[in-house]
Parts: structure tokens; C-alpha cells; sequence
């Protein structure tokens, strides 16, 4: 099985025991698909290794219950592996397309998938992070001159269909960066400065890539027909049921920071939410409908 199959593999075995809990070891081993009859206990315990020192996705066996399950300390791991497994599949599949000799191409359409313009960028920086080693990014920001940053890269993210790669900027502290607005990336001599934290954390209860400010509790009532989309799409990973009402009517809670990504994603949900925490939130959306409205009106 090559390493990119082996991918797959790990993102369906991780994927089923997210869904049932626990899990035997024939029930995860089922998961090899095509090479389940080849696969041995010293295959099943190699895969469990590399869970555990490439993913810090932790499967312990249960003696009593005869199962293995995921530790409650792993689960923030487990959607960048079941992400990275989604686009490896993905990535199979319009290969047997693109070599297959005839139309099936044309039954996709990823249009909404994101502009493809700075993953160029991936492959440099990306080994920037494992080498720890300090780049020089040309950046040109929207409304703005072109100018150069130093950065100790920590973290490559996918958001809203572009790439970003967070990091320490010399004289400046965190900082995000937008792939696509690069203009070039070198490998420069200096100290890579290290995270004191594990980079992801900055982006636990932030919509989106800009995080600003202390999370809050955010409490949002969704209309009947809306409440379907949110519990099988959660606007956030940190959605907890509040409270159903006798009309449909469901709130879930969030832990968020209030940011322009968050406001934007409910406004989609226009007319068919309420804002029952903070203020701070309710008063921009208002602010937000408000000019919106007027806006409609001047045309």
C-alpha cells in the first residue's frame, strides 16, 4: 500500500471510530477496503504507531469493552487528518479522471473550490516548517505597496479557498499571510523563533483565519428550516446544543472570537437567525443590515 493510500486508510479508520466511539480491531480493519485480507495484527499495530507519532491521534484498546477508542485529548487533531484524507481522495480521483480517455471530467464542477493561485508557495514553505527555517515573503496586500517580511513559519491553514501560512514575523509578533498575494519566498540566514504553543491553538474559537481578541459565548437561535443545515454543517466545531424550542426553533452555542469571518458567515443566514449573545455581536449585525439597507435604497 503506498503512503498515500495509507492516508485514506487512517482518515476512514479515525473517520469510523469519530462516528461509533469504539470500535474491534476487525471492524477497524475493515477499513483496508481492497487489502483487508493482507493486512496483519503487525500491519493494524504499525498504523496505530503512525497515528500516534505523525497525527498525535492516540487509539487506546479498551480491555473491558474488547474495542479501541480515541482519546478525549487527540480530538483536536482528528479534523486535520480527516481534511488531509478528504483532499488525498479528491487528489485520486481527478487523477483517474484526467488519464482516463474519455468525458467523466466533465460530470465535476469544483469552480467554488478556491482560486488555485499560491500553491506554488506550498512546497518552500511547508518544508520551511519541518527544517525550521527562516523565509523572506514579498508580499502584496489588497490596496497596498508591496513589502517584505521576515517570517519563522508555523503553521500552513485552508480557509475559504485560499491558503495562508501563520507565523512569527520579526519586529512584528503573529502574523497571517494570504498564499496568493506572494510574490516570492526565500530561504534566508537567521534564528527560527519557535511557538510556545501548539500554532493551531490560536484558530480553536476563531471562524476563519483572523482571530482577534478573547473568545465569548455566542448563543444563536435558528429558525426551523435552517436548524437541519447547521446540525449536519456546523457554523463552528465548537457548536453545543443550547436549547430546542416547541416551535423548531433550535439555539446552539458557540465559543468564538467576533470576528468579520463570523459575521459574514451568518449573514448568509439572513432572516433566519437571532442573536441571543453577546450584544456585541447583535449590534454588528445591525450595523451590518443597517448599511446594507441603505445601500439598497441609493440604487
Amino acid at each position: 500500500m503506498s503512503q498515500v493510500s495509507k492516508i485514506v486508510t487512517l482518515g476512514r479508520m479515525v473517520e469510523k471510530l469519530k462516528r461509533v466511539g469504539f470500535a474491534t480491531k476487525e471492524e477497524l480493519m475493515s477499513t483496508y477496503g481492497d487489502d483487508y485480507e493482507q493486512a496483519s495484527e503487525r500491519t493494524f499495530q504499525r498504523d496505530l504507531k503512525k497515528l500516534r507519532e505523525e497525527f498525535y491521534i492516540e487509539v487506546s484498546y479498551d480491555r473491558g469493552k474488547n474495542r479501541y477508542f480515541i482519546d478525549e485529548d487527540s480530538y483536536s487533531y482528528i479534523d486535520t487528518l480527516l481534511q488531509f484524507s478528504s483532499i488525498v481522495q479528491t487528489s485520486q480521483v481527478m487523477e483517474q479522471l484526467a488519464t482516463s480517455g474519455d468525458s467523466q471530467v466533465e460530470s465535476m464542477d469544483v469552480s467554488e473550490y478556491g482560486d488555485p493561485v499560491g500553491a506554488v508557495w506550498l512546497e518552500p514553505i511547508l518544508k520551511a516548517i519541518h527544517q525550521k527555517q527562516v523565509l523572506d515573503l514579498r508580499y502584496h496586500a489588497f490596496g497596498k505597496s508591496e513589502k517584505a517580511y521576515t517570517i519563522s513559519p508555523w503553521l500552513i491553514k485552508f480557509s475559504r479557498g485560499r491558503w495562508y501560512v501563520f507565523g512569527w514575523v520579526t519586529d512584528a509578533g503573529e502574523r497571517v499571510f494570504a498564499l496568493d498575494r506572494l510574490l516570492d519566498v526565500v530561504v534566508v540566514p537567521g534564528d527560527f523563533q519557535k511557538s510556545k504553543s501548539d500554532p493551531k491553538s490560536f484558530f480553536k474559537n476563531t471562524l476563519g483565519v483572523w482571530y482577534a481578541g478573547e473568545p465569548q459565548e455566542v448563543h444563536i437561535r435558528f429558525a426551523a428550516h435552517a436548524v437541519p443545515y447547521q446540525q449536519t454543517l456546523p457554523l463552528h466545531k465548537s457548536q453545543y446544543l443550547v436549547k430546542e424550542h416547541e416551535d423548531g426553533e433550535v439555539t446552539f452555542g458557540y465559543t468564538l472570537q467576533i470576528n468579520r469571518d463570523l459575521i459574514n458567515s451568518l449573514m448568509a443566514w439572513a432572516g433566519e437567525f437571532w442573536v441571543e449573545k453577546p450584544v456585541e455581536l447583535s449590534n454588528e449585525l445591525e450595523d451590518r443590515a443597517q448599511k446594507l439597507m441603505k445601500n439598497l435604497k441609493n440604487k
